[in-house]
């Protein structure tokens, strides 16, 4: 965002002077019809060459290198938008110089080839000089001037250096094919290939550079949404801050920054090919007016509106489900089961509508959907339930989200964190790397367990008992203290020791706390039984051990009278440790 902002201050600033400097000219009548003309004539040509040399500087950036967008080495920052800028004066001075010649009848065949030829060459050497490696870094991991090494590029980084990559090879191709071209005497043919390819470029580098801020943009905007939104405390609603919300909102914009670049872009490469615009008028009307299959017309306007349909009813949906819950139910003397259920229908019929209204706008009939409703009652009758149960449920699942991909649950003797959900089953992976395979019908028919359906917070308990006798209030704060020495554990709500009973042998305290991840849950339990035990030692705290008496009565003999004594005594009970 800010090579882009330096890109256009460099480029409008002196456009605008010139403009105003013209105009001013224009306005006081100062030049003849004729000088005026070239005034304009040259205005023209300057401004887009202060647009591509402004933003080619930004994308390269010489002077901040943290605002560098091109993968290439700091003399290469330096020397290559030099050489791109005079690149692109030598391109329009010639094809200006051209118009004047043609103009005024000043050129020949052979002139004009010879010129066309000096041109290719001229052209291609400039590219030439762009290609040396020590401009530019590599794809793999490497060495880089005056960095050291340099780490494997990963995502974006990778993207650039494949583009950047195939653009050197496309500029070898043209460095070694336009001027034989131009050789063979087809001047022309070269001129056109020359111009074609690297307007084209310069288009695709700056929509790129628009597309790389405005999706900068967007990802600051939904951070900073997503920080607004976080809860303050674990017993706040965490679903507006929840990351994987967020994700996919971020995929979604992504995808409609990209189509919105290929929409703008593409008509502009196909005029400078020479598509004429009438035919890109009826293509973008074919287009618009769609595909006809087996009596089903499938067209992007259709489609897009089926998806805005569909987004605008889901987002009334939650909109009312929100007010009903919020506003209206609260206000009854309703259950709170009816008004839950209340809610979840609200939100299945508004799905069910918007998908029924989007389904619509496609151009798909009704009687399609009741034939595939037909195929399924025939399924059901002929043993298909358990199928059909299963894909129910994995539907239920994937609009209601009780569980997610990542969550920690427990679902009859399975534990493990959740990696796949489909609408027949859900594939739990075990702490011991196993992979179990869950039908949907049993989570959606049996109680789950979700650690992290919420938020990842997780409450801990650690029972400790003490001997009789000791300052309870003492154990007390130590409890305490040990939990606020662990930085796993929330502030809010604070750690508390309970007393909480008077056992056979111990006085018994409970100390609970909030972990702020279940990731960590285990590991700061464990901390905290290390931070208990080190300080009960230190303030001759003692945690003491069941104690037994074991009466061992030997017999050496006697009458029947002391074997019934014996028996007796056998029966008293054992007094208390």
């Amino acid at each position: 965002m800010a090579a882009l902002a330096e890109g256009i201050s460099n480029a409008l600033v002196p456009a605008l002077l010139i403009f105003v400097g013209v105009a001013f000219l224009h306005v006081q009548g100062i030049l003849s019809t004729q000088a005026e003309n070239m005034v304009w004539t040259l205005a023209s040509i300057i401004m887009p060459l202060f647009a591509v040399i402004g933003l080619t500087y930004a994308a390269f950036s010489p002077g901040a290198p943290a605002w560098r967008i091109v993968p290439v080495t700091p003399s290469g920052a330096r020397a290559l938008p030099l050489r791109i800028a005079i690149l692109s004066v030598t391109l329009v001075v010639t094809a200006n110089f051209q118009i004047i010649l043609r103009t005024y009848d000043l050129v020949t065949g052979p002139l004009r080839s010879v010129f066309l030829l000096l041109q290719s060459l001229a052209v291609s050497g400039l590219l030439a000089l762009m290609l040396p490696d020590r401009y530019w870094e590599d794809a793999d991991p490497g060495t880089a001037e005056g960095s050291g090494p340099v780490k494997a590029k990963e995502g974006n980084e990778e993207d650039q250096h494949a583009v950047v990559h195939f653009s050197r090879l496309a500029l070898i191709t043209f460095i070694l094919v336009t001027p034989a071209i131009a050789m063979c005497g087809y001047g022309r043919l070269s001129e056109f290939i020359q111009l074609r390819i690297i307007v084209s470029a310069m288009v695709i580098g700056i929509a790129l550079l628009f597309r790389m801020a405005a999706q900068e943009g967007a990802n600051v905007l939904l951070a900073k949404r997503a920080t607004r939104k976080r809860p303050a405390t674990p017993v706040s609603n965490p679903a507006a801050a929840d990351p994987a919300s967020t994700g996919v909102i971020s995929l979604f914009v992504t995808l409609a920054i990209d189509l919105a670049t290929i929409v703008l872009v593409a008509p502009i490469l196909l005029l400078l090919m020479g598509v004429p615009t009438s035919t890109l008028g009826i293509w973008g009307n074919n287009i618009a007016a769609g595909l006809t299959i087996g009596g089903v017309t499938i067209s992007l306007t259709g489609i897009f509106l089926a998806i805005v349909t569909f987004i605008v009813g889901y987002t009334l949906t939650g909109w009312i489900q929100r007010w009903l819950g919020s506003r209206i139910l609260p206000t009854t003397t309703l259950d709170p089961s009816i008004r839950n259920s209340i809610t979840s229908a609200t939100t299945y019929i508004g799905v069910t509508l918007s998908l029924l209204a989007a389904i619509s706008i496609l151009g798909v009939g009704f009687a399609n959907l009741a034939i595939v409703a037909g195929a399924l009652s025939v399924g059901i009758g002929f043993g298909l339930k358990t199928v059909v149960e299963n894909f129910v449920a994995g539907l239920l699942i994937l609009i209601e989200r009780p569980i997610r991909v990542g969550d920690w649950i427990v679902v009859g003797g399975n534990e493990g964190t959740v990696r796949h959900i489909s609408v027949r089953a859900t594939e739990i992976e075990t702490f011991d790397r196993a992979s179990v395979i869950v039908p949907n019908s049993e989570i959606i028919a049996s109680s789950v367990t979700n650690w992290t359906h919420k938020n990842r917070i997780a409450r801990l308990i650690i029972k400790v008992g003490v001997d009789y006798g000791t300052d309870t209030r003492l154990v007390s704060s130590l409890l305490v203290d040990c939990a606020k020495a662990q930085e796993e554990i929330l502030k809010y709500p604070e750690p508390k020791a309970f007393f909480v009973s008077f056992g056979d042998y111990s006085l018994d305290f409970e100390l609970r706390c909030f972990v702020r991840d279940t990731d960590y849950i285990l590991s700061t339990k464990s901390n905290l039984h290390y931070a208990i035990d080190d300080i009960f030692r230190l303030h001759k705290v003692n945690i003491p051990s069941p104690q037994r008496e074991v009466r061992v009565i030997a017999v050496t003999g006697g009458s029947r009278d002391d074997s019934d004594e014996l028996k007796d005594k056998m029966a008293e009970p054992l007094p208390k440790a």
